[in-house]
């Protein structure tokens, strides 16, 4: 089961990230789901494997425009500690382990 007392802050801070690099429909998302572990936290689950986290083309993770570099590392970094928490909880998500081994690339090289 997921941690609430981790889980909320994080949720909360990607969501902020998102909202203000201009990315709303996202952060509206991972609120939501914020929202929803405030209830029940393991009614979450479904929503944090969900394609529109880890998905393709406008979800969550492949949002690319950010206001600084600094910003969108600290993006990446919130996205690869809700992965850990996920792995914690036991939670099972090829497209969110395929996504965090993209941005650790990413991160490691420099890339981003």
């Amino acid at each position: 089961m997921m941690n609430r007392e981790r889980l909320i802050p994080l949720l909360n801070e990607i969501a902020q990230l998102l909202q203000s690099n201009g990315h709303p429909g996202q952060a509206e998302y991972i609120s939501a789901l914020a929202t929803v572990a405030e209830w029940d936290v393991t009614a979450v689950e479904p929503g944090l494997v969900s394609g529109a986290i880890w998905g393709g083309s406008g979800s969550v993770w492949d949002v690319a425009q950010f206001n600084s570099r600094e910003e969108r590392r600290r993006f990446m970094h919130a996205l690869l500690r809700l992965v850990d928490e996920m792995r914690q909880a036991g939670i099972k998500a090829p497209g969110a382990e395929s996504s965090a081994a993209i941005m650790t690339s990413w991160l490691t090289s420099g890339i981003i």
